[in-house]
């Protein structure tokens, strides 16, 4: 496991996504929602592609969508996709240079529609994943954050790939997305899951999809966390530590 993600998470660690303030707000109460509006509500949330059209999906293909208007769509596509989304009627979201959705129906914890991207169109059905948990600690650590220069996070003043940023994002389902990005374009990026140890609560536990758990060995120490930053600890397989900073993105 560490094989596949330490190039990223070494360096990176930790994970994100939600929003500043907290992306994962209460939600207004959908009786008073218009149609549109209704949507931008229901839509919120992580969703793994159960079955598609037009192409084998990989097991873990989903769609994410935050409050503050972003996405993330894995494994449907050749490449990971970001941005943002617009909703424009009640049955339909445009995705900020990438497609649209269209025919979207929500119900409960499902989901159908139509994803039409680069000229061609999958039919696409999927289920809502749970949350985490809803403690005020997870609000606090889903959201996107910025790798700053101090302690371990020099690397980012040299190193091989050319990156002059670093990204984690983490979700409230359990999703992080970490990327090293250089001006502006991602050149290295990993993806994975992520929980609360069973035992500690100074840490949080990653994996990869179809990965077993190990709760001893592929954790991070958080050191400090609070709306303002991000201090975490790495442990390295030779035993050392690594010790990284993060600001909100």
């Amino acid at each position: 496991m560490k094989k596949a993600i330490s190039t990223v998470l070494q360096i990176l660690v930790v994970f994100a996504l939600a929003t500043s303030c907290s992306k994962d707000h209460e939600l207004p109460d959908p009786d008073d929602l218009s149609g549109n509006e209704k949507l931008q509500t229901d839509i919120l949330g992580k969703w793994i592609v159960e079955t598609s059209s037009g192409r084998t999906m990989t097991d873990n293909a989903f769609l994410e969508f935050l409050s503050d208007s972003s996405f993330i769509i894995y494994s449907i596509t050749d490449t990971t996709v970001t941005g943002t989304f617009k909703v424009t009627s009640n049955t339909e979201i445009s995705l900020a240079n990438f497609g649209t959705m269209s025919e979207i129906k929500i119900t409960q914890d499902k989901i159908s529609f139509k994803l039409a991207f680069s000229g061609k169109w999958l039919a696409i059905s999927a289920v809502k994943s749970t949350l985490v948990d809803a403690s005020d600690k997870t609000k606090l650590l889903s959201r996107s954050w910025s790798l700053t220069t101090d302690e371990s996070g020099a690397i980012l003043l040299d190193n091989d790939l050319g990156a002059d940023k670093a990204t984690v994002l983490i979700s409230a389902s359990g999703t992080y997305f970490a990327q090293f990005l250089s001006k502006g374009h991602a050149v290295e990026s990993a993806m994975g899951n992520w929980k609360w140890h069973s035992t500690k609560t100074d840490r949080f536990v990653y994996w990869e999809d179809g990965e077993p758990i190990n709760e001893e060995t592929n954790y991070m120490i958080i050191r400090e966390l609070t709306k303002d930053i991000l201090k975490t600890t790495d442990p390295q397989p030779d035993g050392t530590f690594e010790y990284f900073v993060y600001i909100p993105d």
